[in-house]
């Protein structure tokens, strides 16, 4: 191993031992924060979900380290970049309102939580590529763990949601689990020797993810009525499927994938 690809590995596991202090140091202040704000009870809930969350994230980085590549984008030093850097703060922000997953709708300036933690993903969800296209440090981790947050974050939304009754539980079982079914099929098609064909970028698919996304996002604010919700995330829950059905065609090679 040369001695740049050396220096290169023990930037990144410091960089992921980093990550592992500022992901604890989060929990551990969340935890006093929602204990001393909120119903002290709650805060040992609010811990589990934050977590089992924080674990995953941590495992799939870990996971997915050596599949990073940046000799030349980011100088040696940067260790994880500052693109990825953003996605891990993003992460951060989803195993926050993981926490929220299962306990009843805080109340008062408490209520407003869930809905900015979401929020700042979301701004982190375009930070995270600009810098990777402004500094040309764009990297398969970058990739993977920018697919895996959002959809990470889409499930946890979701389950927020539901649990304040703002969604109703089919939207939750297909929206929520729409790409980890959809990863899960390709990986079973591969394990049975059937073919996977690539999707092409498509722009449709981008709008129709992003507006489920902010819808989600205001859903968990304290801003509207659930009679209002339940109707819009029942209809913006017909194109979202389609798209995935429409890809499901596509992967398994029943239609043809766009030019």
């Amino acid at each position: 191993m040369s001695l740049k690809n050396r220096i290169n590995r023990k930037g990144l596991f410091r960089s992921w031992i980093g990550m592992v202090v500022v992901y604890s140091l989060t929990i551990s202040a969340g935890h006093i924060i929602i204990r001393e704000v909120w119903i002290p009870i709650y805060s040992k809930q609010w811990l589990i979900g934050s977590l089992a969350v924080s674990f995953y994230i941590i495992g799939f980085v870990w996971y997915n380290l050596e599949k990073y590549q940046t000799l030349i984008q980011i100088r040696l030093m940067l260790g994880l970049g500052l693109a990825n850097l953003i996605s891990l703060t993003r992460g951060l922000f989803l195993f926050s309102l993981a926490g929220f997953m299962f306990l009843p709708r805080p109340e008062n300036l408490v209520g407003w939580i869930p809905g900015l933690l979401y929020g700042c993903s979301l701004v982190g969800d375009y930070f995270d590529g600009y810098a990777a296209r402004r500094f040309d440090s764009e990297t398969v981790l970058g990739a993977k763990l920018d697919e895996e947050l959002d959809s990470l974050g889409v499930l946890i939304a979701s389950l927020v949601a539901y649990s304040y009754g703002m969604i109703p539980i089919l939207v939750l079982i297909t929206v929520g689990s729409a790409r980890y079914v959809f990863v899960l099929g390709k990986w079973i098609r591969k394990k049975i020797d059937k073919p996977v064909f690539e999707l092409t970028d498509k722009s449709s698919r981008l709008i129709i993810a992003d507006a489920q996304r902010f819808f989600l996002f205001i859903a968990i604010l304290p801003l509207f009525g659930s009679s209002l919700t339940r109707i819009i995330a029942s209809l913006l829950m017909i194109p979202f499927l389609g798209g995935f059905v429409r890809d499901w065609l596509i992967v398994i090679g029943a239609i043809e994938r766009d030019n």
